[in-house]
């Protein structure tokens, strides 16, 4: 394939001390855009996931009626979560912005309501157990008569028991951070300087967010929050492999054009050592001609890492700083990753996307309920190392059991 190669703005270093090299497989956890109303789709069964109706049989036919409710509740290997009454939380559809997977302590999400519809609601962190999701804690800022509702659009951990998620607060904007222990069911609510979308663990005891301003942000040893870097731009999403090789996206405001263009940045070694960030511009003749560039998620396994925006999927070898298309175009953005290994690495999107690439190209999955085709907005995957997966977005949970 021809490769492409794009305008590399002029890198601008930020100094700051190289940190020990962390090998990790990518968890990616980026913002996930709540602002249009969802689809219309048929009314969830006791405020839960979009369930297919199944006709209620006699006794006698009882043993079938529940056969063919397993039937319609599954697909292939998923099969539909339940979720709690969305009303009971003043919530009209529950809309997952993330979803994360931890070893030690369980499987955990973030859900808010729809905007402009359920703006007396807050964010919910909700926790996976005995086969349905459950609401732990609603998440505020501040507390009492000054508590403000908050927007959670981004959800990652360490894989210790740590978690980390990142938003607005409903009021005025302002960044919010949510972290803490979660065997301790111990958490924090921080008001932050910057609007925040994206979060992600570089390995176990360091973390990084971004936001809008192209503000860049890392935790130091003592867990309080250092600049990384500022570019004219925004950023949603942060990925990467460890410490040393780190990815963001989003956009970068080009003088030329007056305007943002989808953009990933790379950090990368600089002269003397020293750690700096290397911009990819991706322009408008690339991508699209015109409407939104911004890139929406990534991924960085062992030889290659990923990007995608709105008509382009790209790709890039490990040791390389240029891009090219990747043989594979979805026909919608990506909004999520999670990779077990460089074999096994599946994606969301959209109008109920799913791919799986298994180390030589990525396929598509269609899942059927109830008859029909899935269709709800995908917005975030994870997983286990035993290949258990868990997929949430507009409405909907998903779960694959581990084969």
């Amino acid at each position: 394939m021809k490769r492409t190669r794009y305008f590399v703005s002029a890198p601008r270093a930020w100094g700051w001390a190289c940190l020990a090299s962390a090998s990790m497989v990518l968890v990616v956890a980026c913002a996930t855009s709540n602002d249009e109303p969802p689809r219309e789709t048929e009314s969830p069964v006791d405020g839960g996931s979009k369930l297919p109706d199944v006709e209620a049989a006699d006794a006698a036919d009882a043993s079938d009626a529940r056969v063919d409710g397993e039937v319609l509740r599954c697909s292939g290997e998923f099969c539909l979560v339940d979720l709690p009454n969305a009303a009971g939380y003043g919530i009209s559809e529950w809309l997952f912005s993330g979803v994360y997977a931890d070893s030690t302590v369980g499987v955990w999400a973030i859900a808010n309501g729809v905007a402009g519809r359920d703006d007396g609601a807050t964010t919910q962190l909700l926790r996976f157990e005995n086969d349905a999701w459950k609401v732990e804690r609603q998440v505020q800022l501040a507390v009492g008569s000054s508590a403000r509702n908050v927007r959670l659009v981004s959800l990652s951990g360490n894989g210790a028991g740590k978690l980390l998620a990142v938003g607005v607060s409903d009021v005025d904007g302002q960044g919010v951070v949510f972290r803490g222990d979660a065997a301790a069911l111990s958490f924090t609510t921080e008001a932050f300087e910057a609007d925040l979308r994206g979060s992600w663990f570089a390995n176990a005891d360091q973390s990084w967010i971004v936001g809008g301003g192209g503000r860049i942000f890392r935790s130091s040893a003592q867990g309080e929050w250092e600049s990384a870097g500022t570019v004219e731009g925004d950023f949603s999403c942060i990925w990467g492999r460890g410490p040393n090789d780190v990815y963001v996206g989003g956009s970068v405001f080009d003088p030329d054009w007056g305007d943002n263009f989808g953009a990933v940045g790379r950090l990368v070694a600089g002269d003397g050592g020293e750690p700096s960030w290397l911009f990819a511009r991706f322009d408008a003749s690339f991508v699209q001609p015109f409407g939104v560039h911004d890139v929406t998620a990534g991924a960085a396994v062992e030889g290659v890492s990923w990007w995608s925006a709105a008509g382009a999927f790209a790709k890039s070898a490990e040791t390389e700083t240029g891009w090219e298309l990747d043989a594979f175009q979805p026909p919608i953005p990506l909004r999520s990753f999670w990779a077990r290994s460089s074999t096994d690495v599946w994606a969301v999107g959209d109008v109920g996307r799913i791919y799986h690439y298994d180390g030589t190209s990525w396929k598509p999955l269609a899942l059927v309920f109830n008859g029909a085709p899935l269709t709800a907005n995908l917005t975030s995957v994870t997983g286990s190392s035993a290949g258990e997966l868990f997929i949430v977005g507009e409405g909907i949970a998903l779960r694959r059991k581990a084969p």
